[in-house]
């Protein structure tokens, strides 16, 4: 999946880059996520997101595999997924 988008932030551009770089500052401006663990360079974390009555939980890891400072580039590489979780049976 490739994300593309485009903002504008009144500050200077070298402290907006070590903000968004800034992943324990970050992950909790994305509704649902929580960082598990992050050594400055790969994270993991969780993600639960609820769409009407279902909820979804996935469990991933990322990792900064490119920094390009020069042309404030970043490639992250992530991979994760659904936690699966007992769903209430009802009784015979």
């Amino acid at each position: 999946m490739r994300l593309d988008h485009d903002f504008t932030v009144p500050v200077p551009v070298s402290e907006a880059w070590k903000v968004l770089l800034d992943v324990p500052r970050v992950a909790p401006c994305m509704p649902g996520a929580t960082l598990t663990e992050f050594d400055g360079e790969t994270f993991k974390g969780t993600v639960k997101v609820k769409l009407g009555p279902v909820s979804l939980t996935y469990r991933g890891t990322g990792r900064f595999a490119e920094i390009d400072e020069a042309a404030r580039r970043v490639v992250i590489e992530r991979r994760g997924r659904r936690v699966a979780v007992p769903v209430p049976r009802a009784p015979p």
